[in-house]
């Protein structure tokens, strides 16, 4: 048994217990308190990453822990938290949207791991189900920072259903690195104090637009090279 290997898988647990606490909080009603154990699935779930590459301590048994435990914290979670508010917006829809969420996540996960054996990729083939958990889970949190119920259905629905485009889709979406390197020693400390602070101060506003910009530049730098290969095949014929 590969003894570095324990230490991430440790971290695995707790995301994964945080998915189980967060379907928990959710039945009873509590969707504030989902919400923020998801956050904290998304927290031990980078740690227990950072952890298996720092230790080398990376397994196959690792790699579908994480993926079963990123699909309860980061997809049956999230559903868990906003079924009974879309059952009493959108009626039948809500089953519709929540089985093609849990669909398009198990999908995800599954190219994943058949996928970057081959280190075809720089980065991540579709949104990972772990961004599309952590936006929902931010949608709350923002909502309920600013009213007392989840508000504008509408918005959310298309949220969920834009998530689910995004999660099945090819598009390439880059690993975020907050620094190369190659950075001093001193750059490192202030861009780790300018991303830190914006999260210990308002930490259910910066994580859910911090996700949504990294779709946004993602879709639009995606965007510019498809107009570039246009571009460059006219010029071509």
């Amino acid at each position: 048994m590969n003894l570095k290997a324990i230490f991430p898988c440790a971290f695995t647990v707790g995301n994964l217990v945080s998915g189980f606490l967060a379907i928990g909080a959710a039945i009873n009603g509590n969707l504030v308190s989902s919400a923020a154990f998801i956050c904290l699935g998304a927290v031990l779930d980078f740690l227990d990453g950072t952890l298996a590459r720092v230790l080398k301590g990376s397994t196959r048994f690792g790699q579908e822990f994480d993926s079963f435990a990123d699909f309860v914290t980061f997809g049956v979670a999230p559903m868990a938290m906003l079924y009974s508010f879309m059952l009493d917006s959108v009626g039948i829809w809500s089953w519709l949207l929540s089985g093609v969420f849990l669909v398009a996540g198990a999908f995800r996960l599954i190219r994943q791991n058949l996928e970057y054996d081959k280190d075809r990729y720089d980065g991540y083939v579709g949104l990972p189900i772990t961004s599309s958990g952590i936006v929902l889970a931010g949608f709350v949190l923002i909502t309920f920072e600013f009213s007392s119920q989840i508000a504008l259905p509408g918005l959310l629905i298309g949220l969920i259903a834009g998530l689910i485009i995004l999660m099945i889709s090819t598009i390439n979406f880059p690993r975020f690195r907050l620094f190369k390197r190659s950075y001093p020693l001193w750059l490192k400390f202030l861009l780790s104090i300018a991303f830190a602070l914006p999260l210990i101060i308002k930490p259910e506003i910066t994580v859910f637009f911090m996700i949504m910009a990294y779709i946004g530049m993602t879709l639009v730098n995606e965007g510019l090279k498809l107009l570039s290969g246009k571009r460059t095949r006219q010029k071509t014929n």
